[in-house]
């Protein structure tokens, strides 16, 4: 993967949902201390974050920070930076049950600060930061009209965040550690973020997820849940995740630069008209990897447990691809089931190329069946050693579909034409 990923705030999420004691924050109730505003006055001398709005201070102990009138009401303060489209600067903390309700004019909240910054720009910018500033319990709730949301630098614990505004609305270097997450009709920006212990994440209004971690959730159906919207994920983990399916109920959904690992799904990992570019899918337990309609350019997918009688099926489209010691349930094994020559397989390295029904229909061009030779197949790493026949074998421009430039890790492809596989 290109980006960091949240794996060093695991410490603190433990510490988070033990109770939040630490070097994550102490508990703290929201009453504010003596000759503290209750609910936040503009602070003076300070750069915004969004130029030209107002600022307002939030400390969980405002006597023990540099910041002057910060409050400890955390909800006050959004409440009175709402009236005036102002911004929220929060210190590290733990916070517990704020409630906030919203219609009009502008969300704006970041975590993460030490309670010194007198700019936006001095706000620590390591992950551990934005674990330390803790909202357990309440909730956000959003409605109708907001201008523009924000929601920057939180550990979010136990509460709801929902969403029925009809703007596109941001959440960026935050943890949703047993969250309702719900955005009903807006599109949502969501970066640098990591979910977990989440029964159901339902985006209806569709967007983008980006350099995000989807880590030991938990669904009854499915895992993120789009309603028939679109959604583009870049560099994306979803690791140790149980549900009926990743991913359900959408129009389009592309899925690059990302790992799908070690999931337990009871049907497919996501349902049609999936495209999956620059992606490893290894370690997981599942019927299929998709449903009709759906495409796979430079995929790695390595060592699955299948219970169907094929790893795709009808209307498939696959190129530049390694399927690769994935484990069938039946003994007739094929990685393609292509009864009626609706599966398309071009330049890609299938195990059991010439196996089962699939040898009934040829399905594509220079396809091989050999080794891929892995760096280290048991131990995970999938990228190609020199030798391997896979290296230059695939094709850069093919019927109009997006060809990568590029491996997963952003290293050009190292011959004239791609790889097969991710990397």
């Amino acid at each position: 993967m290109k980006s960091r990923f949240l794996f060093s705030l695991i410490f603190c999420l433990t510490m988070i949902v033990m109770g939040g004691s630490g070097s994550c924050g102490s508990p703290v109730t929201l009453m504010p201390a003596k000759g503290v505003p209750a609910k936040g006055v503009p602070a003076k001398g300070v750069e915004a974050c969004q130029p030209g709005r107002a600022v307002f201070l939030v400390a969980s102990d405002p006597g023990v920070v540099q910041w002057q009138g910060a409050t400890a009401n955390l909800e006050s303060a959004i409440k009175a930076a709402n009236e005036v489209n102002g911004e929220v600067w929060v210190a590290q903390g733990t916070y517990l049950n704020p409630n906030v309700s919203l219609r009009k004019n502008t969300l704006l909240i970041y975590g993460g600060f030490t309670g010194k910054e007198s700019k936006c720009t001095e706000r620590p910018k390591d992950d551990s930061a934005f674990a330390k500033t803790v909202w357990r319990g309440g909730g956000i709730r959003l409605f109708d009209d907001l201008e523009k949301v924000e929601i920057n630098g939180f550990s979010f614990d136990k509460m709801e965040i929902s969403s029925s505004s009809r703007q596109p609305w941001m959440m960026v270097n935050s943890i949703l550690n047993g969250v309702d997450f719900i955005s009903f009709d807006s599109e949502v920006d969501i970066m640098n973020c990591l979910f977990t212990n989440l029964k159901e994440i339902k985006i209806h209004g569709g967007g983008k997820i980006t350099d995000s971690q989807f880590f030991n959730n938990e669904a009854t159906r499915y895992l993120i849940s789009l309603n028939q919207s679109s959604l583009e994920m870049d560099n994306v983990v979803l690791e140790g995740n149980k549900a009926s399916s990743l991913i359900g109920g959408y129009k389009m959904v592309t899925i690059k630069n990302s790992l799908l690992r070690n999931n337990k799904v009871e049907f497919y990992l996501s349902w049609a008209y999936t495209h999956f570019i620059n992606t490893v899918i290894s370690g997981n337990t599942m019927v299929r990897f998709g449903e009709d309609e759906s495409v796979l350019v430079n995929v790695t997918a390595v060592a699955n447990q299948i219970s169907a009688k094929s790893s795709v099926v009808l209307g498939y489209t696959i190129i530049n691809s390694i399927l690769w010691e994935n484990k069938f349930e039946f003994d007739d094994r094929s990685e393609i089931y292509n009864p009626y020559n609706t599966a398309f397989v071009y330049y890609s390295n299938l195990q059991y190329l010439n196996r089962g029904l699939r040898s009934q229909h040829p399905f594509g061009d220079k396809n091989i069946d050999a080794d891929p030779q892995f760096v280290d197949f048991e131990n995970g790493d999938y990228r190609l050693q020199a030798t391997s026949l896979c290296l230059g074998a695939g094709i850069s421009n093919f019927k109009g579909f997006v060809i990568p430039d590029a491996n997963q890790e952003g290293t050009p492809w190292p011959k004239k034409n791609p790889n097969m596989g991710a990397y």
